[in-house]
């Protein structure tokens, strides 16, 4: 398993599109994340010296609806996910291209940014034993 975790900023809103893979409907969301780094500025604080760009794709129906009801451009997130190579032809020069992009398993929304966070209720959960839901 070639897992990825990092922190980053979204670059733009996220877009969540209905395609057809083999024939069939599938739904996918796509982030543009900026993924950065920082190290000690000598002075007590921090700076950025250096990130990357990565765009992230998420398959997951129930993930799609949470980033897509909650996430906005500049939101700092944390994306837990599979990396996969690309590979394509440039089209003016047909040269061979590679690259990556993020497969996510999960993202989150990092704390430092966030005003205020409401919960659901919980879900309702059948305690009932198997042999008691027959009668």
């Amino acid at each position: 398993m070639n897992q990825f975790i990092g922190t980053g900023n979204l670059g733009a809103e996220p877009l969540a599109k209905d395609i057809i893979i083999a024939g069939e409907p599938r739904r996918v969301c796509e982030l543009r994340v900026f993924f950065d780094q920082y190290a000690p500025d000598g002075n007590g604080g921090v700076k950025q010296v250096g990130g990357f760009w990565q765009n992230v794709e998420i398959w997951r129906d129930a993930l799609i609806d949470h980033c897509m009801a909650h996430l906005r451009k500049g939101a700092r997130v944390v994306v837990v996910a599979q990396m996969r190579g690309d590979q394509w032809e440039h089209k003016g020069t047909g040269e061979p291209r590679y690259g990556t992009h993020l497969v996510a398993d999960e993202i989150g929304i990092t704390l430092g940014r966030i005003e205020s966070v409401r919960f659901r209720p919980k879900r309702e959960v059948d305690t009932a034993q198997p042999e008691d839901r027959a009668s």
